[in-house]
C-alpha cells in the first residue's frame, strides 16, 4: 500500500502548489461573506435563499476544480513521462491508479472541508447550528468522489479535450435521464447501459438540505452507497483500459 499513499501524497503537494485550489478557497470565502452581508442588510437573503445560494457557489465551484485539475494532473503526467518514474519503480498501474485517485479525493475533499467550514460559520452567525450543512458537505464529497473517478476513466480513453466535453454531455445527459423511457423492447444490453451511467440527479441534494423540514437517513444511506459504487465501478473500467494500454 505505501505506493499508493506516496504517489496520493504527491497529488496533495501538487494541489498545494496550484494557485487554482487557493483561488477557489478565496472565491468560496468571498461568496460567503458577500450573502452574509446581504443577508444582514435583506430579509429576502435570509433562510433557505442564503443556504442555497451558499450551496450552489460551493458546489460550482469544486465541480469546476475537480474536473480542472484531475484532468490536468494525468495528461501531464502522460506528456511529461512523469509516470514512468513509478511504474519503473515496481509500482503497478492499479497502484498509480489508485494512489491517483486517492490524492485527487483527498485534496477535492480538504478544500470542501475548508471552504465549508467558513460557509458553516457564516451560516451559525445567521441562523445558529444547523446540522444539515454537515450533511451538504458530505453529500458534495460523495459526488465529487464519483465525478473523479469517472473522468479518471475517460482520461485513459480520450484526449484532454474530448474528456471534458464527454464527461460535460454526460454529465447534462444524466440530468435529463429520468425523461427517457426505456421500454421493454430495448435490448438487455441498453437497459443495462442506463443502469450503469451516474445520474447526477440523486446529488440534487439542495432540496433535501433547503427545503425538508427533516434529513431522510434513508436518503444518505442510499447516496453514499450510490455514490461508492459507481466510483469503484468505474475505477475498475479505467484499471482494464490502463492495462490495455500501450504506454
Amino acid at each position: 500500500m505505501t505506493p499508493i499513499f506516496q504517489i496520493a501524497k504527491d497529488v496533495l503537494l501538487e494541489a498545494r502548489r496550484n494557485q487554482i485550489f487557493w483561488l477557489s478557497i478565496v472565491l468560496n470565502i468571498l461568496f460567503f461573506i458577500l450573502f452574509t452581508v446581504a443577508s444582514s442588510s435583506n430579509e429576502a437573503f435570509q433562510g433557505k435563499i442564503f443556504l442555497e445560494l451558499g450551496f450552489t457557489v460551493l458546489w460550482f465551484l469544486h465541480f469546476c476544480l475537480a474536473i480542472f485539475f484531475s484532468v490536468e494532473s494525468l495528461y501531464k503526467d502522460q506528456e511529461s513521462k512523469s509516470m514512468y518514474f513509478y511504474l519503473v519503480r515496481n509500482v503497478s498501474r492499479l497502484q498509480y491508479l489508485l494512489g491517483k485517485y486517492l490524492g485527487f479525493v483527498l485534496s477535492i475533499t480538504g478544500s470542501i472541508l475548508i471552504s465549508g467550514a467558513g460557509f458553516f460559520a457564516c451560516v451559525y452567525k445567521m441562523q445558529g447550528f444547523e446540522v444539515k450543512v454537515m450533511y451538504g458537505l458530505l453529500f458534495l464529497v460523495i459526488e465529487m468522489a464519483l465525478t473523479l473517478a469517472i473522468l479518471m476513466f475517460l482520461a485513459k480513453v480520450f484526449t484532454k479535450i474530448i474528456t471534458i466535453f464527454s464527461f460535460l454531455f454526460l454529465f447534462f445527459l444524466s440530468n435529463f435521464i429520468e425523461y427517457i423511457e426505456v421500454v421493454s423492447e430495448f435490448p438487455t444490453l441498453v437497459k443495462s447501459l442506463f443502469l450503469l451511467l451516474p445520474n447526477y440527479k440523486y446529488f440534487s441534494y439542495i432540496d433535501m438540505i433547503v427545503h425538508a423540514k427533516v434529513m431522510s437517513m434513508e436518503y444518505v444511506y442510499f447516496i453514499s452507497v450510490y455514490g461508492l459504487s459507481l466510483s469503484i465501478f468505474y475505477l475498475i473500467l479505467s484499471s482494464i483500459q490502463f492495462e490495455k494500454k500501450v504506454l
